[in-house]
């Protein structure tokens, strides 16, 4: 049963000796039997794990990493545009509000000469407006991060060893 304790698969010799040993642990210890051994391996990403890989024949190979270095470079490009377009998407909402708050900013200055109140208003809306524009998203990734937060469930405490012993 070396092959078992090497990791590598049972000739039929030794499986056919495995098969009978059971059988036998079977008949006079049948408790024995039912515990199980179970091995499982995962694997994740875009190729499959070297073993499996080098089971196929060369070409194949190749075709399978070329795929794995298509599907990442094409992840690459997509997540480049997407942040190219949200930088591009806050630039114009930046030059937008500057031309709006420049806009209201000039029509107050202009209304000064005929009505000083309503340039006050005009300008103190205009000056409200855009410390609200910059404070409000803050406020609201505060208010959600609480949210998340609070519906996070509490980290379960550590168990504690028996026999006193110190932790380490």
């Amino acid at each position: 049963m070396k092959a078992m304790e090497e990791g590598r698969d049972l000739s039929k010799n030794e499986h056919d000796m495995l098969k009978d040993a059971m059988r036998i642990a079977a008949k006079h210890e049948p408790e024995l039997m039912a515990q199980v051994a179970f091995q499982q391996e995962v694997y994740s990403g875009p190729l499959p794990h070297h073993e499996q890989l080098n089971g196929y024949d060369e070409e194949t190979r190749r075709i399978i990493v070329d795929m794995a270095v298509q599907e990442q470079a094409h992840s690459h490009e997509m997540y480049r545009t997407g942040l190219t377009g949200a930088i591009a998407k806050d630039q114009r909402a930046q030059y937008c509000a500057l031309t709006v708050a420049l806009g209201a900013l000039a029509t107050a200055g202009w209304m000064a000469q005929f009505s000083p109140v309503a340039a006050a208003v005009i300008g103190g809306l205009d000056l409200v407006g855009l410390v609200g524009v910059f404070l409000f998203p803050r406020m609201l990734e505060a208010r959600n991060e609480k949210k998340q937060q609070a519906a996070k469930p509490p980290a379960t405490p550590e168990r504690k060893r028996s026999g006193g012993r110190a932790k380490r």
